[in-house]
Parts: C-alpha cells; structure tokens; sequence
C-alpha cells in the first residue's frame, strides 16, 4: 500500500482528485436526477445520500469511484492552462510580459550590495516590439535546467506549479458544474430544482473566484521560476553568451 501511494505525488493529489470529484458529483446528480421520480422533488442532499448508502452496501465501490474521479481529473490536467485562462474574461492569455519580468531582473541588480550576486550570470530577456511576452519555449527550458540540476529548486518551484493546475482544474470542473447545472435545472419540474440550481450557483461562485485569480497565480509561478533560475545561476558554472 505505501508502495502504491509513492507514485501519487503532490499534483495528482490537488490538482487532480478535487477537480475530478466535482466532475463526477455533477456527473452522478445528473445521472440520479434522470432517473428519480420527478413528482419526489429530490434534493441535492437526497443525492449525497444515495451516494453514501451505496458506498456503506458496497465499499470496494470507492476504489472505481476514485479512479474515476482520476480520470477525469487526469483529462482536464492533461489541457494547456491557457485553454482555463482563455475561458475567463477578457477570453485571452499570454505569458507574461518580458517587460515585467525584466523589471525584476532590475530591481536584483539594483540591490547588488545586499544580495551579492554575479550580474553578468542574471539572464536577460531582449524586449523586442514583436516579441512582447515571454515564449513558453524560455520557461520550459528554465524548469528543465532545474529539474536536472536542482532537484530542490524544482520541487520548490512544483508548489506553484500545482497551485496554477489546481486553479486550472476547478475552472474546468467549474464550468462542467454550470452546463450540468442548466441540463438538470431543465430535467427537472421546476426550472430552480434543488439539484441542478445549487450546482450551477456554486459552480458560478467557484469559476468567478478562482477565474479572477488565476492570471495572478501564473504571474506568480513565473516570477519564482525565474527568480529559482536566476539563483542556479550564480552557481559556479560557466554561462556562455550566444554568438552574435
């Protein structure tokens, strides 16, 4: 059993399961409302209910219920987060911009003194018109150098990683939530049905929530990449500049 739960690591736990979860609840409520007796008007507790006493007759059923909800939540961790940030007003993203980035690079350097670090080993970012943002070639590069040179830097760096992916995926579960919601909401009798309706709303509530954080998430996982890169850097190595 320890052996097996070795291979679950820090993102399969919170960027994974959770979202997975939410999907297959909604799942699942929709699968109930279909079924049930319409005139009974069921609630979503009725729905927790059910769930619960089929688990108590058949507990091996919590093994395949987990593995579906890792499924799930493997199939929308598996999607670019451009695509979750794309689905969130102003429906665009873009890594972010070299000129920000560029300006902490600035500020290090300005403060030399207290830092004490080779300004010549600080990468530089050209902020080049046609090249405004950042290219996400330049940020996976910075991970695999660190995942080959520092495992600690890289494992550092993986907790902002898996936070983006957990935003990631309650955006995606989120939106699964609200186009459920609105499938069970006119399933039922009444078009505010106390299964589909709390879904959506509390779909809505999460993908405001977590929509309107995520670019800050990001921008925060990508000044700690650079910032773990800059570090490795003033190793004792030789950085070599390209040729002109």
């Amino acid at each position: 059993m320890k052996s097996f739960l070795s291979h679950f690591s820090r993102g399969d736990f919170f960027a994974v399961l959770p979202p997975g979860f939410y999907i297959f609840m909604v799942i699942y409520s929709s699968i109930y409302l279909h079924f049930a007796d319409k005139n009974s008007n069921p609630s979503i507790l009725d729905v927790i209910t059910e769930l619960e006493k089929h688990i108590q007759g058949n507990p091996v059923s919590i093994i395949f219920i987990v593995f579906i909800c890792y499924l799930l939540g493997s199939l929308f961790r598996a999607m670019p987060v451009n695509w979750a940030v794309r689905s969130i007003p102003p429906f665009k993203a873009s890594f972010l911009e070299k000129a920000r980035l560029n300006k902490i690079i600035e500020t290090v350097n300005d403060n030399v003194k207290a830092i004490k670090h080779d300004i010549s080993k600080m990468p530089v970012l050209l902020n080049k018109e046609e090249t405004k943002y950042i290219d996400s070639h330049i940020f996976n590069f910075w991970k695999d150098i660190l995942c080959i040179n520092s495992i600690e830097g890289f494992e550092y760096y993986q907790i902002f990683e898996t936070r983006v992916r957990f935003f990631s995926g309650i955006i995606w579960a989120s939106w699964c939530g609200i186009i459920g919601g609105v499938y069970m909401m006119f399933q039922g009798n009444d078009f505010f049905n106390p299964v589909g309706f709390p879904i959506f709303l509390l779909s809505f509530i999460l993908l405001a929530s977590f929509g309107m954080n995520i670019r800050r998430i990001r921008e925060e996982e990508a000044k700690a990449l650079l910032l773990l890169y800059s570090a490795y850097l003033q190793q004792n190595i030789s950085v070599t500049s390209p040729p002109p």
